[in-house]
């Protein structure tokens, strides 16, 4: 799943339990592991994915359904 709330949630159990005095490094570890993840796919250009399958995200298509034209998408034009 490619949106920050996970692994802000994450970050957050793992920051209070450290309030707490009980560290689960290896919690913020992986929240941190997985935000920088997703901001890597992005600044790839391998945006949020649809319903309709891994090739098809919300900048567009990427990889084989990019270069052959996969029929059934709609393109609608509004990418940011």
């Amino acid at each position: 799943m490619h949106s920050y709330s996970l692994p802000a949630a994450l970050g957050a159990v793992a920051v209070t339990a450290a309030a707490f005095r009980d560290q689960i490094a290896w919690l913020g570890i992986l929240a941190v592991a997985w935000a920088f993840h997703i901001a890597v796919d992005r600044a790839l250009g391998f945006g949020l994915k649809t319903t309709e399958g891994f090739e098809h995200t919300h900048l567009g298509r990427i990889g084989k359904a990019r270069d052959t034209g996969t029929p059934g998408h709609r393109d609608t034009g509004t990418h940011q």
